[in-house]
Parts: structure tokens; C-alpha cells; sequence
């Protein structure tokens, strides 16, 4: 049985793969002019053939034809037509327009482009930009003044790269972000034999060549990573101590959903303490020192000192710099914006971005509470429940995501761990509430709606008692994220727009082109991280995905009638999405692995305390190295977003381990959530060596027939 349950997982993430591969774009092809459509004369549809546009970008970017023969405005070199960039100055988006080429390392290549800057104001030193995305040294041509109309600008080099690259044509680097307007045609890469006298030749560096900005950001990730594996595992000798023993099996299970309150002795009492205080000082320090992850900060910092100026709420969206940024992270943005002008802080500055993320350090704690609230009420044992919380606050991927990237993911998980809590508890209306503002700062979190969704309907069919109070809380809490949405969307609302907020949640998951954005999953194995692929088929893969997630948990729900296992589902939904799911990115599983961690204080199995191990280092390591390579770790404001290159061994080796962890993950939620078969961490005096002999043996069986 345990065989075909794992033939089960394997056989669903390559049939959901297989269709996701189904929707990758052409490759480069391998002529002497290595760029394809480079005059813009080939249309597929309203885009133009070969070329795919940045996210974001929206009207930013716009082909028009070229002026007809016998006016003034003529140029025989334009071709049919020719792109134009128009960026204005609130813009904090980088916009370009890229295509997958075809380099031969050693070979020399000329690099070109037709240019008409008409109007510019630099940023970081940049302007008008054509370059190779995954290019170390950042070279390319960089027209960064006004030009008197068309003129061709070029730069050569040597490739270091052999294979597939990343062609960028358009506005600023990664953390840069010029405006003006900009007319381009005929972009071109050829390979040459020489350099002309007097030019220098630049070099495109590959992933070998890569380096971190420091010493001191390999070390940072290399011993958090260590951290993290040894943290996991004191923690698993500690809880092994102190569960009951292999004979109370299904005692221990009884318990760990019925647990009481734990009475706090003196020692637990300054070990739980302890653990808050260092969570946050750990948080608040990095916050100090660290910048963040850089274009991610920048955009955060702007956003929120243009919209803190007076009236800046309203109307929020009328900017399309502002349309990726969730409802809850804009009202959060709006307020640090007049507190930091308020104060003299100034966009860009590191006090601006420590201001940013202090909403994330501050939810981070509050996650943390939760966490131990919630241990002490379900555990056993006072030293367990303890040890569960120390796991939350020092373990290196939950801190990294607030602290040291930034996201506003970290303030989506603490409303997504209170409201599933809620449910557990049958508190529907604060769940309803809570869940709701999860999504005000996560779009991800829409993931959960059909499974949350599907749990409530079942809940209001079987429970009579609170048919009235769930249906009135599921529909407040649309209610309630349209209200949250007005205020910002009023011109919108002006035009007919009744639903425009709804209509922007649609516009961000399309604008996305690529399969994921240099996180650990499947596509990147082969090396497709950072690829491009359809839209459409993207967003049928998605939907497909989520209904069949939602029909799962419905069925389960429906057999087993265990609110405790929605944790088990929604982590295992996200962490499927990470892996397989197209457009994931770095954020995704993180938001599983805390998920787990609530589970886990229920149901201590020691499948899943492996599983939540390898996820959390993982992620970690996936957000630590990303931000090291760019050289954010360290302080560095100035770095630029470095993306993973696509045949990095470091993306495919770390891929490889994150498909066989979700695959497992599948196999073990089954067993349990199907099966009734747990294999839990319970008191045990043998060696170690002995431990890990069990827990490769058959799963202890025990039937729960109580219901959550």
C-alpha cells in the first residue's frame, strides 16, 4: 500500500508538470543574427512575435507604426514600426521587453540598437538599457542622455555563457528606475571576428563566474543553513524526551486534540520568554543592518513616500507602479509614508527601509504568539510546548522573510495561522475576518479560498446550529474586501469599474510570464527557471490545480470530518503550488512550512517533522542565497537583483531535493489524512541510530473515530 501511495504522489506531479511543459515558449535559435523579430515587424496577435513583456510593465511599453514615406518624421532605417518606452516619474517598476537567445562561449558578439531618447532622467547611472539579463559585470549598452533623434549605439564582448541567456531591452537595472521616453528599433546580436580599433571589449560573465558581494554573505548562509538542520534536530531529541511513550499511541493522538491549558513552571517560563526576546532582537537587528532585498525595498520605500503625502490613498491605483501591491500592504504603506515624513526619513534610505519592515517584525511576533498560545493548549508537556515555539523563533527561514528579504508575506501568515486556528476552534467569524485580511496582504493566499471555502460550506451542511453564521461570515468577508478596496480605487469606480479591484487581482497573475521566479521547483531541473511561458496556459494550469485541491480536501473533509487536517491540506496545497505550480515564487513556501509547524503541535508525526525541516531549510536557503548573490545581505543598497541563472547547479540540485520532499510530503499526508496512520514522535530510550531505524518502519495504525 505504502508503494502505490508514493506511485500516487510521483504520477500527479509529473502529470501536472507534463502540462505545464506544454505551455513553455520556443527556444533561441542558432543563426548568425541571434536575435529574433529585432525590427518589431512580426506580429503574434496585439504583441509582437519573439518578444515578451516584463511584469508590470503595462502600457509602459507600446509597438507603433513607422511614419509613411514623404513626411517629415520619415526614416527609411525604422522598418514598419519601432517601440516605445514611456516612463513617468512615479514609476518604481523596472520595465523591459526580453527573448531567450542562443550565446557561444569565447565568441565575440556585437550588441545594437536604433535609439531616439527624447526626453531622460537617469537613475543609478542608468537609462536606456540593452543588455544580457544574466550578465554579472551589468554590461550592455546604457544610453543615459538625450540623443538628436535616431542613432545607432552598439557594444561588444565576449560571451562567457554557452547556451541559453536572457536579451533585456528597456529602462534602468534592478534597482534603478529612470524616466522619459524612449523610441528603439533594430536590435540586433551578432557574433563578430573583430573589434573595431579603440573599443573596449566588455565581458558577459556566466554563473561560474558569479560571486556574492562578500565573504561575510557565504558565511551568513552557509551557517543558518547548518543552523537550521541542527535546530530541527535538538529540537526532535528534546520532544522525544518528553512525549509519552510507544504504547499510548493512540492516547497521545486523543490528547494532542484535547490537550488543556499547561501550567507554566518557573524554567519554562524564562525559556519562553527568552525565546520572544531574542526572536525580536534577532528581527530588529537584521532590520538595522540589513537593507533588504533591494529592488524589493526600493519599490516598497517609494510606494509608501508618494502615497503618504496628503491624499495619497485615494486613487492609489491609478498608478500602475502601485498595481502589484496587495490592498492591506498599501494601507500599511500609506501610514509608514506620513510617519516617515513626518520624521525627515527619506525614500531610499536604510531608516526607510527598516520603516517598511517593521510591520513584518511586528506580525512575525504575533505568529509567534500564536504558535505558543496554541502549544500550550494542545501539548502534553510544558517543555514540548516550549520547544515548539523556540522553533518558530529561531529558525532561520521565518526571520529571513520578514527581517532580512522583506516581504509582506510574513504579515499573511499570521493572519492565515489565527484564522485556520479560529476554524479549529469553530470561532467562524474571527476566521472569516482574519482569513480575509491574510488576503489583503498575500495574493497567494487565494490558493486557500476554494479549499477554505469548501470547509465552510461542508460546516454549514452538517452543522444546523451555525448554517446562519458561517453563510453571513463567508459573505462579510467578500463584503469586507471590497469596502477595504474603495477608497483606493475611486477613480476607477467613477468610469463603471464597480468590480476594478477584482479586475487588478486577474491582471497580476496574468502579467507574470514567467513558470516560477528563481524559486526551487520542478521547471527549474531542467533548466527552465526564469523562463517564459503563455499566459493562457498558465493560467489554465493554475485553475486546474486549485480545483483539484479544493475537490481533495472537500472529499476528505466529508470522510474524515477533521478540521484538524485543513492545516495538513492548505501546507500541502502551497507547497505543491511552489514546487509544481506555475509562477511560483520564493515566498510560497515559507507560508507552508509555518502552516505545518500548527499541525505538527496536534499531531507530532515524525514524517512530517522531517518534511517541515526540509522545507523550512529549503526556503531558506532559497531566499538566502538569492539575496547573497545580489549582495543584499550585507548591507549594500546599491546592489542589483541578481536572478538565478537558469543551469545554475545550485537551482537543479536544490530543485531535485524540492520535488522529492513535496512527492514525500503527498505520499505521508495521505497515510495520515486517509489512512489514520501516524508515526509519532514519542518517548524513546534507545540510540539514535536506533530512531532512525523506526521511523522507516511500517506506521503504526490507529483509528480516530472522535470529530473536530
Amino acid at each position: 500500500m505504502k508503494r502505490k501511495m508514493f506511485a500516487v504522489a510521483i504520477v500527479l506531479i509529473v502529470v501536472l508538470a507534463m502540462f505545464a511543459f506544454a505551455a513553455c515558449g520556443d527556444g533561441a535559435n542558432d543563426y548568425v543574427e541571434v536575435v529574433n523579430n529585432g525590427g518589431f515587424e512580426t506580429l503574434d496577435g496585439s504583441n509582437v512575435q519573439g518578444w515578451i513583456k516584463s511584469t508590470g510593465t503595462g502600457e509602459s511599453i507600446s509597438f507603433k507604426s513607422s511614419p509613411s514615406a514623404g513626411t517629415d518624421e520619415f526614416d527609411a532605417d525604422l522598418g514598419a514600426r519601432y517601440g516605445v518606452i514611456e516612463m513617468s516619474s512615479s514609476s518604481t517598476t523596472r520595465v523591459y521587453i526580453s527573448q531567450t537567445v542562443n550565446l557561444v562561449k569565447n565568441k565575440i558578439y556585437r550588441l545594437s540598437a536604433y535609439v531616439d531618447v527624447q526626453s531622460i532622467t537617469a537613475s543609478g547611472g542608468y537609462g536606456f538599457v540593452v543588455g544580457i539579463l544574466e550578465d554579472n559585470n551589468k554590461g550592455g549598452i546604457n544610453v543615459a542622455e538625450v540623443t538628436e533623434g535616431f542613432e545607432t549605439v552598439d557594444y561588444y564582448f565576449t560571451s562567457g555563457i554557452s547556451g541559453e541567456a536572457t536579451l533585456f531591452v528597456g529602462m534602468g537595472q534592478d534597482g534603478s528606475t529612470p524616466y522619459g521616453t524612449v523610441r528603439f528599433d533594430n536590435i540586433s546580436l551578432q557574433s563578430v571576428d573583430t573589434v573595431p580599433e579603440g573599443v573596449t571589449l566588455g565581458v558577459v560573465q556566466d554563473d561560474a563566474d558569479y560571486s556574492h558581494s562578500d565573504g561575510g554573505s557565504i558565511a551568513t548562509v552557509t551557517l543558518l543553513a547548518i543552523f537550521s538542520v541542527a535546530l530541527v534536530f535538538g529540537l526532535y531529541l528534546v520532544l522525544r524526551k518528553v512525549m509519552p511513550t510507544d504504547d499510548t499511541d493512540a492516547v497521545a493522538v486523543q490528547a494532542q486534540k484535547d490537550g488543556k491549558i499547561v501550567a507554566m513552571t518557573d524554567k519554562t517560563f524564562v525559556a519562553l520568554i527568552f525565546a520572544v526576546v531574542v526572536a525580536f532582537v534577532v528581527r530588529f537587528v537584521i532590520g538595522m543592518f540589513c537593507y533588504g532585498m533591494g529592488s524589493q525595498i526600493d519599490a516598497l520605500s517609494s510606494i509608501a513616500s508618494r502615497i503618504g503625502s496628503s491624499g495619497g490613498l485615494m486613487n492609489a491605483f491609478t498608478d500602475s507602479a502601485n498595481s502589484n501591491q496587495p490592498l492591506g500592504t498599501m494601507y500599511v504603506l500609506w501610514l509608514l509614508g506620513m510617519l516617515g515624513g513626518a520624521m525627515g526619513v527619506e525614500s531610499g534610505s536604510m531608516g526607510m527601509a527598516l520603516l517598511v519592515r517593521i510591520p513584518m517584525i511586528i506580525a512575525d511576533m504575533f505568529t509567534l504568539l500564536a504558535v505558543t498560545s496554541f502549544a500550550f493548549r494542545k501539548l502534553t508537556d510544558r517543555r514540548a510546548a516550549v520547544g515548539m515555539s523556540w522553533l518558530y523563533a529561531a529558525m532561520p527561514v521565518f526571520f529571513t522573510l520578514s527581517a532580512f528579504y522583506g516581504s509582506y508575506e510574513a504579515v499573511a501568515i499570521a493572519f492565515v495561522v489565527y484564522a485556520l486556528i479560529a476554524l479549529y476552534e469553530k470561532n467562524h467569524i474571527a476566521s472569516g475576518v482574519f482569513f480575509t485580511f491574510s488576503l489583503l496582504f498575500s495574493y497567494y493566499m487565494l490558493i486557500l479560498v476554494p479549499i477554505y471555502a469548501t470547509v465552510q460550506v461542508m460546516n454549514a451542511i452538517r452543522e444546523k446550529d451555525e448554517r446562519v453564521k458561517i453563510i453571513l461570515t463567508m459573505v462579510g468577508s467578500f463584503v469586507l474586501y471590497y469596502i477595504v478596496s474603495l477608497p483606493m480605487c475611486l477613480s476607477q469606480l467613477k468610469t463603471g469599474k464597480v468590480f476594478y479591484v477584482f479586475e487588478m487581482i486577474d491582471a497580476y497573475f496574468k502579467s507574470s510570464s514567467f513558470l516560477s521566479t528563481d524559486a526551487f521547483n520542478l521547471y527549474a531541473i531542467f533548466g527552465a527557471a526564469n523562463s517564459t511561458v503563455r499566459n493562457t496556459a498558465m493560467t489554465v494550469l493554475n485553475g486546474m490545480f486549485v480545483a483539484a485541491m479544493a475537490g481533495v480536501v472537500g472529499f476528505a473533509y466529508w470522510k474524515q470530518k477533521s478540521l484538524a487536517d485543513l492545516f495538513l491540506y492548505s501546507s500541502l496545497a502551497l507547497t505543491l503550488y511552489a514546487v509544481i505550480g506555475a509562477q511560483s515564487t520564493v515566498v510560497v513556501l515559507p507560508i507552508a512550512a509555518a502552516l505545518l509547524l500548527i499541525y505538527l503541535i496536534m499531531l507530532p508525526d515524525k514524517r512530517l517533522y522531517a518534511v517541515f525541516g526540509a522545507l523550512s531549510t529549503l526556503s531558506f536557503l532559497n531566499i538566502a542565497e538569492l539575496m547573497s548573490r545580489s549582495g543584499f545581505i550585507t548591507g549594500n543598497d546599491s546592489a542589483g537583483y541578481l536572478a538565478f541563472w537558469s543551469k545554475s547547479p545550485f537551482i537543479i540540485v536544490f530543485s531535485l531535493i524540492a520535488v522529492f520532499v513535496a512527492a514525500y510530503y503527498v505520499y505521508v499526508a495521505i497515510d495520515i489524512a486517509r489512512y489514520d496512520r501516524y508515526t509519532l514522535i514519542s518517548r524513546r530510550d534507545d540510540s539514535f541510530v536506533d530512531e532512525i531505524k523506526a521511523v522507516f518502519k511500517k506506521p503504526r495504525a490507529v483509528k480516530n473515530d472522535e470529530t473536530n
